[in-house]
């Protein structure tokens, strides 16, 4: 006996049959489809990376696998700036050490000479020091006070040449202006001793121009006395009054009380 599911296509003409065959083969082949380009579409997607991400690491490692080539390469340059850094560094340290003992050395000459000048030597043995100092060490901080030291022990020796030669090559130099006043002090007091009034009083000015309030009664005096042997006697005058002003030692004070009366007519 038959099924009766048998039964029933039994019934049911070939051609439709062969129809319903046709469709339920296109439905499953499109079914396939379909899985193949959804879900397998999906997992390929998920696997595959952005460009950016496999970009960049990529050329970093590019990048540095070049610099470590060149490094390599031009390892005997890289090694030579190496060498000579070194050798800069060195020595500069040497160098600095070297101007440092130096510096030690001269001012040891320069407080030996200054202890000199204050005893009862002679002048010649007074000036050896800082003839030393300025022989063994002339761009030494040093030898500035040596110039001046040694141009002041050079004008009570009666050289003035020599000490104005010293004054000349000390005012060319970079000096704080409590060392220039007293260069142009000393300049103006070699001029006045050799009777340079005018010229004297030039270097006396200037030094009194640097604005120092310590030196200003010692200049007004130097610059009265000489605009008085210049016959310049109003202008002296004036000079002695201002020096009044600044409250002179009592025996400078009655000098300039004298002098003012005389140039007064009184």
């Amino acid at each position: 006996m038959r099924s009766s599911r048998s039964f029933i296509a039994s019934l049911i003409p070939p051609a439709i049959l062969w129809q319903r065959g046709r469709k339920s083969r296109e439905l499953t082949a499109s079914r396939g489809a379909g899985y193949k380009g959804g879900t397998m579409a999906q997992k390929e997607t998920k696997r595959r990376l952005p460009r950016k991400k496999i970009k960049e690491p990529d050329e970093f490692r590019t990048w540095g696998s070049r610099v470590l080539d060149y490094v390599i390469a031009h390892r005997r340059a890289f090694t030579a700036v190496a060498v000579i850094v070194a050798a800069i560094v060195v020595s500069s340290v040497i160098w600095i050490r070297y101007q440092q003992r130096r510096e030690e050395r001269a001012y040891a000459l320069l407080s030996e000479g200054i202890e000199g000048v204050h005893s009862e030597k002679e002048i010649s043995e007074k000036i050896a020091p800082f003839d030393k100092l300025l022989k063994e060490y002339p761009g030494s901080r040093a030898s500035t006070f040596a110039l001046l030291y040694r141009a002041n022990l050079l004008i009570d020796e009666g050289k003035g040449k020599e000490a104005e030669a010293d004054i000349e090559r000390l005012l060319r130099r970079e000096v704080p202006p409590s060392i220039r006043v007293l260069a142009l002090s000393t300049m103006g007091e070699i001029l006045f001793r050799e009777k340079k009034w005018e010229r004297s009083r030039d270097y006396f000015q200037k030094a009194l121009g640097m604005g120092e309030e310590w030196p200003r009664s010692y200049l007004l005096l130097k610059i009265a006395s000489c605009e008085e042997r210049m016959g310049k006697k109003k202008e002296a005058l004036s000079h002695y009054k201002e020096l009044l002003k600044t409250n002179p030692p009592p025996d400078v004070a009655l000098y300039v009380r004298i002098k003012i009366e005389e140039l007064e007519g009184k």
